[in-house]
């Protein structure tokens, strides 16, 4: 198999595990993608994902590891930078930061965000304002996402961090409208 159809395999594999809760097996997954290619901002979206993952699960149970977070934000970090800034991962890296602690710096992001010249993806918007705790502004993008058919919503049943806001009428509401209620 050429190496580049192993990076795409890693890249899905790392992305499916992911979606189904597995950070451990996608953190495997995107060290083999990095290995084949050490600059894709990809393997160091999947690495930071899971470590985001990690550390908010383990925070939910009350242990906080610093050590899961620092991985996760230079994971996000690493992928906006490889990317040369590409707001679809400026936008997941201001809700490791927010989900991870650090409110000051996910609102730097939300305002390059703001800022931006280049069209934004309003899921974007959504991750690091539901990262804040500003829920009525998350719902808000996340209804435009529907609206504008932002694929990133696809997987909303999947994505960990909506947990928090299942139980409101407004996440139901988002299920009818994409037709998944």
């Amino acid at each position: 198999m050429s190496s580049c159809r192993l990076t795409v395999a890693q890249t899905w594999l790392g992305a499916l595990c992911l979606l189904g809760r597995q950070p451990d097996r996608a953190i495997d997954a995107a060290e083999r993608l990095l290995e084949f290619e050490p600059d894709s901002c990809w393997g160091f979206f999947i690495r930071g994902g899971a470590y985001r993952h990690k550390y908010v699960e383990a925070a939910a149970a009350g242990d906080c590891r610093a050590e899961w977070a620092e991985e996760a934000i230079r994971g996000h970090t690493s992928a906006v930078e490889l990317s040369s800034g590409l707001e679809i991962f400026l936008g997941w890296l201001g809700l490791a930061l927010g989900l991870c602690g650090r409110q000051v710096e996910a609102r730097v992001v939300l305002q390059q965000l703001q800022q931006s010249a280049r069209y934004n993806l309003p899921t974007s918007f959504g991750f690091v304002h539901l990262a804040l705790g500003e829920i009525d502004a998350a719902f808000e993008w996340f209804d435009r996402a529907v609206e504008e058919r932002d694929q990133i919503m696809v997987p909303i049943l999947s994505y960990a961090h909506f947990d928090p806001i299942r139980d409101d009428p407004r996440f139901a509401a988002l299920l009818r409208k994409m037709k998944l209620a």
